[in-house]
């Protein structure tokens, strides 16, 4: 049976971004991550937003500084950026005994999409370049493809 697992959303980041930077040298850089979905009230008859809200996180692998430390130092809460990824899950006991559970997007990908910082004293949340950097070892069996027709 076939499966594909891909997530691309453009949005922006609830909170700045954390990094944690392992002894073999890899980092990791996560962050909250909102979309909005329209919807129409059926009793008002009015548009609204309906958000949603996902953690997000990308590895850097060990001696490679690129996406991850890139999204630490240039993104901030409010920052908007388009994102390639996939769905995964972690579980959980928390201290009271119960099971937890939460979807995750790994980002392959990732593109500023605000204005390049305009004043040297701004901080360079959005560049509006693609970000560099090689694929995460975990992420080398996700099975995305290299040409995106857009």
């Amino acid at each position: 049976m076939a499966n594909v697992n891909k997530v691309i959303q453009i949005g922006r980041l609830t909170r700045d971004p954390e990094t944690k930077v392992f002894g073999s040298g890899s980092r990791k850089t996560y962050f909250g991550f909102a979309t909005n979905n329209r919807k129409k009230n059926q009793s008002t008859g009015q548009w609204e937003d309906d958000p949603c809200f996902t953690e997000c996180e990308l590895w850097d692998p060990a001696a490679n500084e690129g996406r991850a430390k890139l999204a630490f130092e240039r993104l901030k809460k409010g920052s908007q950026i388009y994102i390639e990824g996939f769905l995964k899950g972690e579980s959980w006991t928390d201290k009271g005994g119960q099971k937890r559970y939460v979807n995750k997007i790994g980002i392959i990908n990732f593109q500023f999409l605000d204005p390049k910082p305009t004043t040297p004293n701004e901080t360079p949340a959005t560049s509006g370049e693609e970000s560099p950097g090689e694929q995460a070892p975990e992420y080398a069996g996700a099975g995305v493809a290299d040409d995106i027709p857009f």
